[in-house]
């Protein structure tokens, strides 16, 4: 299902208050979990090394200014991953927030079953 077919909802929900988690997972005010399907940003809560979380850190802010300088756009994947979140892609004025940040060196392509170590630096 794409953005367009849900637009109402989704829309209102991101314009009142898109809370980031990090730099791959967002939540709307009213509970809804997304997780970026297309990049793989280091952990925050669970970063397992310093580099790591410095890098999330980064990488949580970066979303945040991408989402509060646009207009965000959900696009629905039919697909849910782990933790109970969506998946979904999130455009910011038609762009993928995903290649900016891996652009950015913020994140990495989603491989499933494989995650980079951000501590091998």
């Amino acid at each position: 299902m794409s953005f367009r077919q849900h637009a109402a909802g989704i829309t209102a929900s991101l314009l009142a208050g898109l809370i980031v988690i990090d730099g791959d997972t967002v939540h709307t005010t009213d509970g809804r979990k997304y997780r970026l399907e297309s990049c793989d940003a280091p952990e925050t809560r669970y970063a397992r090394c310093r580099h790591e979380r410095e890098r999330g850190e980064a990488a949580k802010q970066r979303l945040r200014q991408l989402i509060q300088g646009g207009y965000p756009e959900v696009e629905r994947t039919g697909r849910s991953c782990r933790w109970g979140r969506e998946c979904v892609h999130l455009h910011v004025d038609g762009v993928n927030v995903c290649e900016t940040l891996i652009g950015e060196g913020l994140a990495v392509p989603y491989r499933r079953g494989s995650r980079k170590s951000w501590c091998d630096f």
